[in-house]
């Protein structure tokens, strides 16, 4: 029997060397996939820069747009994996892979189920945990 983690179990694991994902309710430490994933760390890269001496001066318009743009996408999927870690990726998953690639890591990096029914304890010093609700005058 696989084992079972709740929300805030894969939302502790955030950090960039500690990365947990749900994908269809399942749970995948992705952690040491991030080198081969191209929004992985290997995107992390030194910027692109315009070659000084190799283009006219009405490339350089061009050029440095170019270099921006490239520089804005390398950013971007580097912060790919990032921004889904501890959450349920499903959505952004689906939107850019094909099922064929999670069947192809699962045996990999698959660690458990999501416990779905599982109550989550309010967080200490939330308006439920202190038993009434507010009331507004």
């Amino acid at each position: 029997m696989p084992k079972t983690f709740t929300r805030s179990e894969v939302a502790s694991h955030n950090q960039p060397e500690d990365i947990w994902i749900v994908i269809d309710n399942e749970v995948f430490n992705v952690s040491t996939f991030q080198d081969e994933h191209p929004g992985g760390k290997k995107s992390k890269r030194e910027p692109v820069s315009i070659p000084p001496c190799f283009c006219s001066y009405k490339e350089i318009p061009i050029l440095l747009y170019i270099s921006t743009l490239l520089n804005f996408l390398f950013l971007l999927s580097y912060l790919v994996m990032q921004a889904v870690a501890g959450k349920d990726a499903t959505k952004k998953f689906k939107r850019y892979h094909r099922d064929a690639i999670l069947n192809k890591y699962k045996a990999e990096l698959l660690v458990g189920i999501l416990d779905i029914n599982a109550k989550e304890k309010p967080k200490a010093g939330s308006m439920f945990s202190l038993g009434f609700l507010w009331r507004r005058n």
